[in-house]
């Protein structure tokens, strides 16, 4: 009996968890009419606003059309059964192996309806591309033919992890009509689908042509296609390590712990790791893999991005590309190479090759020449027991203490933003603006402890650090606080709107995108269950420090009157769902502050290409329009 009161109090108190008192805003999800009257009014208000500035979006689509661009650069292609297929902005080429330079279009984007990317873990001997039409985590998945040019099949998968084939099944993930994600397998030869029953959906790896890794805790298991009883293998970790890659006789791990960055192999016929290298210093690794006895990873460290190559034979470890304030991505290339892609504020993309033979080799650059005298530098702000690096961008002949300033900051998920070409950026500096990049903890701009002291119950590490960026600014009389704009998307969006409600004076313009918002009810809506980053707000603790943030639950006046405000989402965005925005402009609106909504249809969490152009020409044209600009003509 008093188990079954227990069972029932338990039940009313998580039933009750989130009440209205949490959550006053909780009709926007449920009356659908009145939100759309609400939204309509919210459109027409966005509107009779842009109307002011139609002459700058007219002028950055002008820009647009002029930009030089890189769609048919036939470098990064991968190998799909006889053919080498080409991934590029007007769509996917492809040509025989033993064909120069006799690239055809196979699929062009106003064919498919969406941006295609080629599945990269493929071993089958099928094109599969993937896209999603609303620009989101539920994407369309397409395997063809290449020789018949004949569409196999076309799925609607969940592509978080991305969808990997073998010689004989596609994997990926599909949600059931309860929303509960399963992991799924496609036969390409019977053309069934059929449930994987692996050890972790969540975590899956295809690592050959007939075998799948799994890993769950520090355990690691390998299914072999070639055994039709579904029995993994079960190698046993020394620690948690990370899967790198492969060849006949080893497979290849790391680990990413504090202090200490080491590289093991594992004998796969004597079933030992061996620790192969030790790195003795912090390394937080975005991106590691194995090709031909060599490993190669990149890393951010104090807030610059760096590419190494580890020949563990030899026992070398060297740059390839070192203390580089620039976006570094690379992949896979020839039978002995990877390719290399180098872009930066001043560099649309180098492309280069490299091989231990040969080094670093030009293979392609697109740089423009406009900008000579645009400076790139990197300062630090003290917080409490470290630095946080902060990237200058900016005209040297057109600085003053006065100059108009955008700080983007995203300080998340162990995540950084990089320097990268873009035209909205250097139209603006060319204006005489300064373009920042505030590197606040939480990101991974500084290894694992940057990012780990910033969640959980310190998330609140990462406003503070934002607010210190922007008393740098200031104090160093690089920019007033009337010449400041903030600009966050996501997790961004989060510091954001913490910035507006608790220090709205250092600035004058704020943009959020696809922002969080409502905290306590961020694992809502079909959204991923972020708990290693903001905590489970079942528990009571982390429900009072998430309370104590969510700008949802702080809502007032903002000190700052004539601050101009501008959210952005997406109806369709499955990440971080628009009623984080809704709700927030309502409740603004509501205690008599002046913010503006501009919402995407059919757009997700994802921006590419035309949509990509629509989201920046919205905003850099508010931007535009509400800082100062010392003989200000865009047309210049």
């Amino acid at each position: 009996m008093y188990k079954l009161i227990f069972m029932f109090l338990f039940f009313v108190k998580s039933c009750s968890f989130l009440t209205s008192s949490d959550d006053v805003y909780m009709w926007m999800e449920k009356d659908s009419e009145k939100l759309d009257v609400w939204l309509h009014h919210q459109d027409s208000i966005y509107k009779c606003l842009s109307d002011n500035y139609i002459q700058e979006k007219l002028l950055f689509k002008q820009k647009i059309s002029h930009d030089k661009s890189d769609s048919l650069i036939f470098l990064n292609k991968k190998r799909v059964g006889a053919y080498y297929v080409y991934q590029t902005k007007d769509g996917i080429y492809y040509q025989k192996t033993d064909q120069i330079d006799q690239q055809k279009l196979f699929l062009s984007i106003d064919e498919l309806k969406f941006y295609p990317k080629i599945v990269e873990t493929n071993y089958s001997n099928y094109l599969i591309i993937k896209g999603s039409r609303f620009l989101n985590d539920n994407v369309t998945l397409q395997v063809w033919d290449l020789d018949k040019k004949v569409l196999i099949t076309e799925l609607q998968i969940y592509d978080r992890p991305q969808a990997q084939a073998t010689s004989t099944h596609l994997y990926f993930l599909k949600n059931d009509k309860k929303t509960k994600k399963e992991l799924k397998k496609f036969n390409f030869e019977d053309r069934y689908i059929k449930k994987a029953n692996l050890k972790s959906k969540y975590s899956f790896k295809v690592i050959d042509s007939t075998s799948v890794l799994t890993k769950l805790k520090n355990e690691v298991y390998i299914y072999s296609e070639h055994f039709k009883q579904n029995k993994p293998e079960v190698i046993k970790l020394p620690g948690n390590l990370k899967y790198i890659g492969k060849n006949n006789t080893s497979m290849y791990f790391y680990n990413n712990l504090v202090n200490i960055t080491s590289f093991y192999s594992y004998n796969i016929k004597k079933k030992e790791f061996h620790e192969i290298y030790q790195l003795n210093r912090k390394v937080n690794i975005e991106k590691c893999i194995y090709h031909k006895d060599i490993i190669y990873y990149s890393f951010i460290e104090r807030g610059r991005n760096n590419l190494y190559s580890l020949n563990y034979k030899k026992q070398s470890c060297n740059p390839i590309l070192s203390d580089e304030l620039a976006k570094i991505e690379f992949e896979k290339h020839r039978d002995n190479s990877i390719l290399v892609t180098y872009k930066s504020f001043k560099i649309p993309v180098k492309k280069y090759e490299f091989s231990p033979e040969n080094d670093l080799t030009l293979k392609y650059k697109n740089i423009n020449q406009d900008l000579v005298d645009f400076k790139t530098v990197q300062k630090w702000v003290k917080n409490d027991n470290d630095s946080i690096p902060l990237i200058f961008y900016y005209k040297n002949s057109l600085v003053n203490s006065f100059s108009p300033t955008i700080v983007n900051v995203y300080g998340g998920f162990n995540k950084s933003i990089q320097p990268s070409y873009s035209k909205y950026i250097n139209s603006f500096v060319e204006k005489g603006g300064v373009f920042v990049i505030a590197g606040v903890r939480g990101g991974g701009e500084n290894g694992i402890n940057w990012h780990t002291s910033a969640t959980l119950l310190n998330k609140k590490n990462s406003f503070y650090d934002f607010e210190k960026c922007l008393d740098y600014i200031i104090e160093n009389k690089i920019s007033t606080s009337d010449q400041i704009a903030i600009f966050g998307a996501s997790n961004g969006g989060l510091i954001v709107n913490n910035a507006i409600l608790k220090f709205s004076e250092k600035f004058s313009v704020a943009i959020s995108m696809f922002g969080l918002a409502d905290m306590l009810n961020y694992t809502k809506y079909n959204q991923p269950k972020w708990y290693n980053e903001f905590g489970n707000p079942q528990n009571e603790k982390v429900k009072e420090y998430l309370k104590s943030y969510s700008p949802l639950h702080n809502l007032k006046k903002i000190e700052n009157e004539n601050l101009k405000i501008l959210f952005i989402t997406g109806d369709k965005d499955l990440r971080v769902s628009p009623f984080n925005s809704y709700k927030f402009v309502n409740g603004l609106q509501e205690f008599g502050n002046q913010a503006y909504l501009k919402v995407f249809q059919n757009v997700g969490h994802n921006f590419e290409n035309g949509k990509l152009d629509e989201l920046y020409t919205e905003t850099y044209s508010f931007i535009f329009s509400n800082l100062k600009f010392e003989k200000y003509n865009l047309n210049d």
